[in-house]
């Protein structure tokens, strides 16, 4: 039997519940196929985005860290200043100190 020879009219077509239910479980299914596609597509994005988020975040910390670093090196290099000048100071008065000495004697 050739398929042109088929009379698809409604009339003649009857289908079984169990076929009508198979065909909404299969376009269900694939709604369903659709939504998980796009929940996946959306998780996707936004693990991007937290990735991008984590490495802006990253380079704040590290900008933060090197000022950090960068204001305790001069921290330290003041402080090595003033002792090498109380140092200074401290030569100083021990030479002062010396001088009035021998003028006592």
């Amino acid at each position: 039997m050739d398929f042109d020879e088929i009379d698809f009219d409604d009339e003649n077509l009857e289908t079984s519940d169990s076929l009508r239910l198979a065909l909404l479980a299969a376009a269900l299914t694939t709604a369903a196929d659709l939504i998980a596609t796009i929940s996946a597509l959306k998780a996707i994005d936004e693990e991007k985005e937290s990735i991008k988020q984590d490495a802006q975040d990253q380079q704040v910390l590290e900008e933060q860290l090197q000022n950090m670093q960068q204001q305790i090196d001069e921290l330290t290099q003041q402080n090595q200043e003033h002792i090498n000048h109380q140092n200074y100071l401290i030569e100083v008065l021990q030479s002062m100190q010396s001088q009035i000495n021998k003028l006592k004697r």
